[in-house]
C-alpha cells in the first residue's frame, strides 16, 4: 500500500524487526529500511531504544510521529503503541492510558479500516490494566485486541496478543485456562512458522509449571523454549531461559547447576544492555553468592552501576532489596537496622510491585522475628501477624492465589506460637480449600501434611509451654524461620 508521504509501509516490517530487536540483533533490524526519515524506520528506531531502557529518547520519537497528522495512522497507531509502552515501563499507569485513549479515538474518527493497529492498542491497554490490578477489565480489553487480531491475516500478532491474555488468567489465579492458552499461542506460533513467540510461549509455560511447584515439568518446557530460543539465535530468549533454569536449580538447593546458568544469562544481558533483566539475574546470582558464603563485592558493584540514575521504579526496588539482603545477612545489628530501611521503603512505596513488595516483607518479618526472640515483646509479634495479614489482603486483590495460600499458612505458624492453634487450624483449612479449588495437588498435599503435623504435635507444642521453654524453642517447633526461608530463595518476575 503506497502512502502520500512516498513509501511502502508493510505490517510485515514491524512484525520482522520485532522479533530481530527481541532477539538483540539491532543493527540488522535497523537495516530493514534504507531511508531513516521514513516513520517505520523511526518507530523502529523507537523500539529500540524502548529495548535499551532509553525511555526518553523513545518517547521524543515517539511523540513526534503521533502529532504529525500528515503521517499514515497505521504509522501513527504504532507510534502510539511504543509511546504508551515507555510509560507503561516506567511504572506512569495514567499517562500510558490516555496515549492509549487519544489512539483509539482516531481510530474511532477515522472511515477506513485498522483492526491490526487497534489491536495493538487494545493489547498494551490489557497490559496496562492489568499490572495496576484492574485484572476483570484488563482481561476484557485484551480479549477484545485478540478478537480483532483474529479478523487480520497476522497469525503473529494473534500468537501475541493470546500470550498476553494467558498471562492475565495467570494474574486472576485461573492457572489452567492460562496453561491452554500459553499452549493455544505456542500452537499458533508454530502455524505461522514464528518460533519467537513459540519460544516465549514454551519459556511461559515453563514458569507457570515451576508456580506450580510442578518443577520437572517447568524444567522440560524451558529446556525445549532454550532449543527454539537457540535454533533462532535469539540471545534475549536464551538469556531468559538460562535465568529461570537458574533459579528453579536454586529453588531445588543444586547450587552449583545454578551458578553456570545464572552466569550466562549475566553476560548475555550485558551484551544485550538490557538493564532490568540483567539486574534480575544480578539478584539471583548475588542471592546464590550469599548461600554460598562467596564474596558479592564485586557483582553487587555492578548492579548497584547499571541501575543507579534509572527511571524504571521497579528496577530501583529490586536494588534496594538486594541491598537489604545484603545488609540483612551480616551480624551487625547496626546493619540489620540499615536492611529493615530498605525494605520500608520498598513496602511502603507509593508504586508498588507485588512479587517485590510480596517477597520484602517477608524479610522484613523475618527481621522483625529476630528482634522478636531478643526482645520477646509481644507486641513484636502482633506487628507480623499484622503484615502477614496485610501481604494476604494484598494477594488478594491480586487473585494471586500461591500466595493466598501461602500467607495462610504462614499466618497459621504465627499463630501456632501465640497457642491460638484453633486460628492455626483455620487458616491451613482455608489454605486447602483454596489449593483444591484450584486443582494445586502439590499445595493440597502439603497442606495436608501440615495439618496432620499441627494435630500431632499439638500435645508437643503444649508441653513446650508448660515447661516454660524459650521463645527460640517455641519458634523451632512451629517451624516458622524455615517456612519464611522456603518462600523467598529467589524473586519471581512474571
Amino acid at each position: 500500500m503506497v502512502y502520500d508521504h512516498g513509501y511502502i509501509m508493510s505490517w510485515e516490517i514491524y512484525s520482522r524487526a520485532n522479533q530481530l530487536i527481541q532477539s538483540g540483533k539491532i543493527s540488522e533490524a535497523r537495516e530493514l529500511v534504507a531511508d531513516p526519515e521514513t516513520p517505520t524506520y523511526k518507530i523502529i528506531e523507537a523500539h529500540i531504544y524502548h529495548k535499551l531502557n532509553e525511555f526518553d529518547k523513545s518517547r521524543k520519537i515517539t511523540a513526534q510521529i503521533v502529532s504529525n497528522t500528515s503521517i499514515n495512522l497505521d504509522d501513527r497507531l504504532i507510534a502510539y503503541y511504543w509511546y504508551a509502552w515507555n510509560y507503561l515501563s516506567e511504572g506512569d499507569y495514567s499517562s500510558t492510558l490516555a496515549i492509549i485513549e487519544e489512539g483509539l479515538n482516531l481510530v474511532e474518527l477515522s472511515e477506513t479500516d485498522h483492526k491490526r493497529g487497534t489491536a495493538y492498542l487494545y493489547n498494551v491497554k490489557g497490559t496496562t490494566l492489568k499490572e495496576s490490578g484492574d485484572i476483570e477489565n484488563a482481561q476484557y480489553y485484551t480479549e477484545k485486541g485478540l478478537e480483532m487480531a483474529k479478523q487480520t491475516d497476522d497469525l503473529r500478532l494473534v500468537g501475541a496478543i493470546t500470550n498476553n491474555l494467558a498471562s492475565t488468567y495467570f494474574f486472576k489465579g485461573d492457572y489452567r485456562n492460562s496453561l491452554s492458552l500459553f499452549f493455544d499461542a505456542a500452537e499458533a506460533a508454530r502455524q505461522c512458522s514464528n518460533p519467537y513467540v513459540e519460544a516465549v510461549a514454551l519459556s511461559n509455560i515453563g514458569e507457570l509449571y515451576q508456580y506450580l511447584a510442578e518443577i520437572q515439568l517447568a524444567k522440560q518446557y524451558l529446556y525445549q523454549a532454550l532449543r527454539v530460543n537457540t535454533s533462532i539465535d535469539n540471545q534475549s530468549g536464551i538469556a531468559a531461559c538460562h535465568r529461570k533454569l537458574g533459579e528453579i536449580a536454586f529453588q531445588l538447593n543444586n547450587f552449583e547447576d545454578a551458578r553456570p546458568h545464572l552466569q550466562e544469562s549475566i553476560e548475555i544481558y550485558q551484551d544485550l544492555g538490557n538493564k532490568f533483566y540483567l539486574c534480575l539475574s544480578y539478584f539471583a546470582m548475588i542471592k546464590l553468592l550469599l548461600n554460598l558464603q562467596e564474596d558479592i563485592d564485586g557483582i553487587l558493584i555492578d548492579m548497584e552501576i547499571v541501575s543507579k540514575g534509572s527511571k524504571n521504579p521497579l528496577l530501583i526496588q529490586i536494588y534496594n532489596l538486594t541491598e537489604a539482603i545484603v545488609l540483612k545477612n551480616q551480624t551487625s545489628l547496626l546493619k540489620r537496622g540499615q536492611a529493615m530501611i530498605y525494605l520500608e521503603k520498598i513496602i511502603y512505596a507509593k508504586i508498588l510491585h507485588f512479587e517485590i513488595t510480596y517477597e520484602a516483607t517477608l524479610h522484613y518479618i523475618d527481621l522483625l522475628i529476630q528482634e522478636y526472640l531478643l526482645t520477646e515483646d509481644n507486641h513484636k509479634l502482633d506487628q507480623i501477624i499484622s503484615l502477614v495479614t496485610k501481604i494476604y489482603t494484598q494477594a488478594v486483590a491480586k487473585n494471586a492465589t500461591i500466595k493466598i495460600i501461602e500467607s495462610l499458612i504462614l499466618r497459621s505458624k504465627l499463630y501456632t506460637i501465640s497457642l491460638q492453634i484453633d486460628r492455626a487450624i483455620e487458616n491451613l483449612q482455608t489454605a486447602r480449600k483454596i489449593a483444591i479449588k484450584n486443582d494445586l495437588e502439590e499445595f493440597t498435599k502439603s497442606i495436608d501434611e501440615e495439618i496432620d503435623l499441627q494435630h500431632e504435635e499439638l500435645n508437643r507444642y503444649q508441653q513446650l509451654v508448660d515447661d516454660n521453654a524459650s521463645l527460640i524453642d517455641k519458634i523451632e517447633e512451629s517451624g516458622l524461620v524455615d517456612y519464611i526461608n522456603s518462600l523467598v530463595p529467589i524473586l519471581k518476575h512474571h
